[in-house]
């Protein structure tokens, strides 16, 4: 059965239950999500920050090119 006016099914399905980092994991990848977390971080002036943010950057860059 159809929601007509969402154009979703009215019974929730995987896709439509999971949280959004699951959505955003599926659309764009688990290494681009962990490179845009770390441009974030990288962009606080604190070192720690900047330090983990590098980290998650190569960390992402790595899984996103090996996948």
């Amino acid at each position: 059965m159809l929601d007509r006016a969402r154009g979703q099914s009215a019974e929730p399905t995987r896709n439509e239950t999971g949280s959004w980092f699951d959505r955003a994991r599926a659309k764009y990848g688990l290494g681009a999500l962990l490179v845009a977390a770390g441009v974030v971080l990288f962009v606080f002036p604190e070192p720690i920050t900047s330090t983990a943010g590098l980290a998650l950057i190569a960390v992402g860059a790595i899984i996103w090119l090996a996948g």
